[in-house]
């Protein structure tokens, strides 16, 4: 099954020239277009956009999503890199959870 561009930006709250962005970076590969020339996605993109949103809306700058994107790409040999990565950042953004909580309470007191 394929979605359009319009079901993605609309469904993902994501915008085309962001798409565009991604695919040009590299980060979102091998992206096929219809006989219009339009850019259609499968299954297996939508996932790995949804899984790129949720890296980025959590701090990860664009350039180790693309570093992760590429050791994704080498196969399993990299699992433990790739699990590595995810787990640097997710301690990354504990710390930024905690601090943000600190601040929170900063402000609650005054």
């Amino acid at each position: 099954m394929f979605f359009s561009m319009k079901y993605v930006v609309e469904n993902y709250n994501i915008t085309a020239k962001t798409l565009r962005f991604y695919e040009e970076q590299g980060i979102l590969p091998n992206i096929s277009r219809d006989e219009k020339g339009n850019r259609v996605y499968t299954e297996q993109q939508i996932d790995w956009i949804s899984f790129i949103l949720c890296l980025k809306e959590t701090g990860m700058p664009l350039s180790k999503i693309k570093d992760y994107k590429e050791s994704y790409e080498m196969g399993n040999s990299t699992y433990l890199e790739r699990e590595e990565m995810l787990k640097k950042h997710k301690i990354e953004l504990q710390k930024k959870i905690e601090e943000s909580l600190k601040h929170m309470e900063e402000i609650i007191i005054n």
